[in-house]
C-alpha cells in the first residue's frame, strides 16, 4: 500500500498562495477523483479556521477582530469547525493525499506548531506529514508584503520599524519551528521565482510537487490571482489608515467597517508601487544573516537584489483615475469619503495642473453628492452620522424580517 500523506503548505505570504487555494478549492471533486483531498469544510484560506483554533489569543487574530468572532461566539465557531472537519476527514479517509493551505501557518509559534502537528496527527492517524514553504527573494517579498499589510489596513505609515519585521530572519524565524517539529527530511522548501518558470507557472509547480502527473494537471482549471495595487491606491490607502486605523486596541475602530476599502484596490494609475530606497538599503544589512541560514539549511541562495526605488516624482491623476474614484464613491462609505476628500485637498497643492483639474471635479462630485460636506464638518460628526444611519437601516431590516416571519407564519 502507498504511503498516505498530509500536505500543509503553509505560504510563504506572497508566493501565489491565494492561487493554489482557489485552484485547490474549485477543483475539489476532480482532485478527489485523483486520490487528492482539499477539505471543504475549511474553505478556501485555511488560516482563518487553523489558526483560531491553534492560537494561544484567537481573539487578537486579525480575522476573528475583523468579523467581531469574540468570546462564546469565537467558542462556538472553532466547536463547530473542528466538528465538520472531523467528520469529513473521517468520511474521506479513501484519499491518499490531504493538502491543508494556509500561508498563516508559518506565523504559529512553537507551542502553537506543535498543537498544529497534534491535530493534524489526530484527524488523520494513518497519514505521515509533510511540510511545503516556498520562498521569494526579500526585496520583492517585502515590498508585496508592505502593499498586503496597507491592503488589510495593517499598516498606517512607511516607517522602518514597521517594515523591519517584514524581512528581519524571514525564513528562519518561521521554517525552524517545523524543523524541529516535524524534522527536516519532512520540509519541502522551493523558489518561488523557480514555480514561475513551470508551464502551468506556480500552481501547476506546487500540484506537481505534491505528486500530480502533468496529464492530471492538464485537466485542472488553474486560477491565476493577481492581487497587486498600483501606487495611487496605495497612497489613498496609506492616508486613510492613517487617519482611522482598522483596527486599535483588537477593536475595529468607530467609523469602520468590515472591506470598507476594497473598492479602492482597482484604482488605476501611478505605476507599480515600489518602497523607498531607504528601506531597500536597510534591507541588505538586515537579511544578511537570514540569507545565509536558508542557504545553509536548503541550498537556497538569494544574493542581495537592488530593485528600482519608488519614484519619488509626483503622483498624476487622470481621466481615467476620475472614472476609478466614481466607481469608488458608489461602493464606499461615508466616512471614506470623507477621509477621500481630505486626502485631495491635502494633494491638491502637491500635483500639476491636469491632475488639480481632476481634484476639483472630485471634490466637486463629493460635494454635489453630500452637500453636507460642503460645511466645516469634523470626521468625528460624520462617523456619529454614519452610526446614527447603520442603526436606523439595520431596525428597518429586523423590521422587515419580523414582517417577513409573520408572513410565513400563517
Amino acid at each position: 500500500m502507498e504511503e498516505k500523506i498530509v500536505y500543509i503548505h503553509i505560504g510563504m505570504h506572497k508566493t501565489a498562495t491565494t492561487s493554489i487555494q482557489y485552484t485547490m478549492f474549485d477543483n475539489r471533486d476532480m482532485l478527489a477523483d485523483f486520490g487528492y483531498y482539499y477539505p471543504k469544510s475549511f474553505l478556501i484560506n485555511q488560516s482563518i479556521y487553523l489558526l483560531s483554533m491553534l492560537l494561544d489569543n484567537p481573539e487578537s487574530y486579525y480575522p476573528n477582530v475583523k468579523n467581531q468572532r469574540q468570546g462564546k461566539i469565537l467558542e462556538k465557531f472553532n466547536e463547530d469547525n473542528l466538528a465538520n472537519i472531523t467528520k469529513e476527514l473521517e468520511e474521506s479517509r479513501k484519499s491518499d493525499v490531504v493538502v491543508f493551505s494556509g500561508e498563516d501557518l508559518n506565523l504559529l509559534t512553537h507551542d502553537e506548531c506543535t498543537k498544529l502537528k497534534h491535530l493534524i496527527n489526530e484527524l488523520c492517524p494513518d497519514y505521515s506529514v509533510k511540510i511545503i514553504c516556498s520562498t521569494r527573494e526579500y526585496a520583492e517579498y517585502t515590498a508585496s508584503a508592505v502593499q498586503q499589510k496597507v491592503k488589510s489596513s495593517k499598516l498606517r505609515e512607511l516607517v522602518l520599524d514597521d517594515i523591519q519585521p517584514l524581512y528581519k530572519d524571514l525564513y528562519r524565524s518561521r521554517l525552524e519551528k517545523y524543523i524541529d517539529i516535524f524534522s527536516k527530511e519532512n520540509i519541502i522548501v522551493y523558489k518561488f521565482e523557480d514555480s514561475l518558470k513551470h508551464e502551468n507557472g506556480p500552481v501547476g509547480f506546487f500540484l506537481e510537487t505534491i505528486g500530480l502527473s502533468k496529464d492530471e494537471i492538464a485537466k485542472i482549471k488553474i486560477w491565476r490571482c493577481n492581487d497587486g495595487i498600483g501606487r495611487n491606491a496605495f497612497d489613498i490607502l496609506l492616508h486613510i489608515n492613517y487617519r482611522i486605523p482598522f483596527v486599535v486596541d483588537g477593536e475595529i475602530s468607530s467609523g469602520r467597517k468590515k472591506n470598507d476599502t476594497n473598492c479602492i484596490f482597482d484604482v488605476r494609475g501611478g505605476g507599480k508601487y515600489r518602497l523607498p530606497q531607504t528601506v531597500y538599503e536597510h534591507l541588505e544589512e538586515f537579511s544578511a544573516d537570514d540569507r545565509l541560514w536558508l542557504k545553509n539549511e536548503f541550498g537556497i541562495s538569494y544574493s542581495y537584489k537592488i530593485l528600482k526605488a519608488q519614484d519619488e516624482s509626483k503622483i498624476i491623476f487622470d481621466e481615467d483615475y476620475l472614472e476609478d474614484i466614481i466607481k469608488v464613491l458608489d461602493n464606499t462609505t461615508l466616512v471614506i469619503t470623507f477621509l477621500l476628500k481630505q486626502y485631495f485637498i491635502e494633494k491638491r497643492e502637491d500635483v500639476d495642473e491636469n491632475s488639480q483639474k481632476i481634484v476639483d471635479k472630485t471634490i466637486e462630485e463629493i460635494n454635489n453628492r453630500y452637500p453636507f460636506m460642503n460645511s466645516d464638518i469634523s470626521l468625528n460628526k460624520i462617523i456619529k452620522k454614519q452610526n446614527k444611519e447603520d442603526l436606523l437601516f439595520n431596525k428597518l431590516i429586523r423590521k422587515a424580517k419580523r414582517r417577513l416571519a409573520a408572513w410565513h407564519s400563517k
